[in-house]
């Protein structure tokens, strides 16, 4: 059921890419929410979504290119007798997510594109 209703959420992106010779800036700023659905042991829960990215790249040469991306996500959860977890008033409330990663790419000339992206993410609960 939570997959239909999140196939079913209508997703707003505002993302922008500017470019000023080599180098490129992106963000990108996307709302997301989950209306009321059922849980399968009983109960229900709904949730919003707050996402956003930001990104900076460069050009060492026309095939390769190195940049810097940090990105945040917030998501607030309410529960109304979640019978799964033993009806716990709220299971989890807010979750945060980072993550600062370093792509780079190569192009190769028969037109593949190569990305090895290496990063680290933290999550986080708030008030665990």
């Amino acid at each position: 059921m939570f997959k239909q209703t999140l196939c079913c959420t209508a997703l707003m992106t505002l993302a922008m890419t500017a470019q000023a010779g080599d180098a490129q800036i992106s963000y990108a700023i996307t709302p997301v929410m989950v209306p009321e659905f059922d849980l399968n042991s009983g109960g229900t829960a709904d949730a919003t979504w707050m996402m956003t990215s930001v990104g900076v790249s460069k050009a060492l040469d026309p095939q390769r290119r190195i940049g810097v991306n940090i990105a945040a996500s917030r998501q607030d959860w309410n529960f109304s007798q979640p019978v799964a977890w033993g009806n716990v008033a709220q299971p989890w409330g807010t979750l945060h997510r980072w993550s600062v990663s370093v792509p780079y790419t190569y192009a190769s000339e028969t037109g593949w594109l190569y990305t090895v992206a290496p990063g680290v993410e933290l999550s986080s609960e708030s008030g665990a």
